[in-house]
Formats: structure tokens, sequence, C-alpha cells
């Protein structure tokens, strides 16, 4: 019996103009096969930006093509072929076919799209990885997922503002407030989330020496979600709609 939930399973696929093309059998053996260009680099940068504005994971675990039912060969006027698959190792034993499924919003594949559409954009190209970065983050497990996790969105956090010389934590709180913060107010509770994330930072990065740190430690979960939502708001504002903000 099969216990999978095809729920999780998905695919994004691109349309490809076409004319019909009627041949005699024998002319199939004389012409290679031609199809539309393959576009899994594309499809892959997609799944990433998707995954940041879902804030869930989703894990690319299959490459297809020529995938194409038998009656359509012949009005592509091409010999009927099974297609091929390639596997992608980035699953592996992390894909859990019985967990519950995430649920993709509409607000998030919207953005995703939006996103998407800049990608041949210069800030795009700056920011592509920062968005592997997130996107891995998300998907981080294991024994030292948690950590990996938050080193993730700090490095992503760097990356974005680029803080030079010392007082880092400092500058990347200014930063993220600056490009964010409605008002003081809010600007005051931005630097305060992005400095208790950085503590939990430097706890792992230079361990629990101390009972403050050990206790930044214990918070690595919230510290987690909160500088992951900040630095995906700064993201999208960048590539969107503000992408000279940083300076």
């Amino acid at each position: 019996m099969d216990r999978r939930d095809w729920r999780q399973i998905g695919a994004v696929v691109r349309p490809f103009k076409w004319r019909p093309a009627f041949r005699r059998k024998t002319d199939y053996r004389e012409e290679r096969p031609s199809w539309p260009p393959r576009f899994e680099d594309g499809a892959l940068t997609f799944l990433e930006i998707l995954s940041i504005a879902n804030q869930t994971a989703i894990l690319p675990f299959m490459l297809m093509h020529g995938c194409v039912h038998r009656s359509a060969h012949g009005l592509l006027g091409l010999a009927h072929s099974q297609g091929g698959y390639q596997p992608i190792s980035l699953v592996g034993r992390r894909h859990d076919p019985f967990r519950t499924p995430p649920q993709l919003r509409n607000s998030s594949i919207g953005l995703a799209k939006e996103a998407f559409s800049k990608r041949n954009d210069e800030e795009f190209e700056r920011l592509a990885p920062i968005i592997h970065r997130l996107s891995e983050a998300l998907a981080r497990l294991g024994r030292f997922g948690a950590n990996d996790r938050i080193l993730d969105v700090s490095q992503s956090l760097e990356l974005i503002f680029t803080p030079k010389g010392g007082g880092i934590s400092r500058k990347l709180q200014d930063g993220m407030a600056e490009l964010l913060g409605v008002d003081e107010a809010h600007k005051d509770d931005i630097r305060t989330a992005i400095k208790q994330f950085y503590d939990v930072r430097s706890a792992i990065v230079h361990g629990a020496t101390d009972a403050r740190r050990r206790r930044n430690l214990e918070d690595r979960q919230s510290a987690f979600i909160s500088g992951f939502n900040l630095t995906q708001q700064a993201l999208f504002k960048m590539l969107l709609n503000d992408a000279g903000a940083r300076n």
C-alpha cells in the first residue's frame, strides 16, 4: 500500500510553442528529436525563492525532460520516447513522505514570481548567494542543524549590508532598522531583535563560555525565526523596490 502523501509533490513546468508536424514513421529514423530548451537552472532558482517567500523547505528531487504523452509525440513529429530523468541528491534522507506537507500560500507564490522576474537585474545577481543560503537554512537538519541555520542567516545579513571593520552587530542593527523601520519605535524593535539574534550567533561561533552565552544558545529557535523573518523582508525589499537602500 502506498502511504506517501502526494500533496508534498509538486512540479515546475514551462509551456512551449509548437506546430503540428505529421511524418511517415520511417522519417523518425532520419531526424533527431528537437526538444525545447531545458530550463532547470531557472526552475531551481524559482524554487529557492519560493522556499524563502513561504518560509518552508522546498526540496527538488528530480529533473524530468522529454516526458510527453505518446499521442503528443505524433503531433510534434517526433518518434515516441520515454523521456529521461535525473535525480537530485539534495533531498536524500531529508524527504519524509509521512510528515505534514507545507502549505503554499498564494501570496508567497505571487511574491516569488515577482522576485523571479527580476533575475536578470544586477541587484539580483548580487543577492543570488543570499537566496541560496536562506533556502538552505530552511532545509537544515541533523545534529548541528539548529546552529547551521543561525550561521546561514548571519552570513546572509553580512552579505546584504557588507559591514566594514568592527562593531558588526551594531552596524547590522542600524542597517536593518533603516531599511525596514517605519518609525523610531519600530526601528528600536528591529535593533533589539537583530542584537538578540547576533548574540546567539556569537554564542555559537565563540562557544558557551559563560552563563549568558549558554542562555543565548537556548534561544536558538526563536532567534532563527526572528532573524530569518527580518532577513527575508530585507531581501525582497531590495530585490523588488528599494535596491539602493543599503547605501
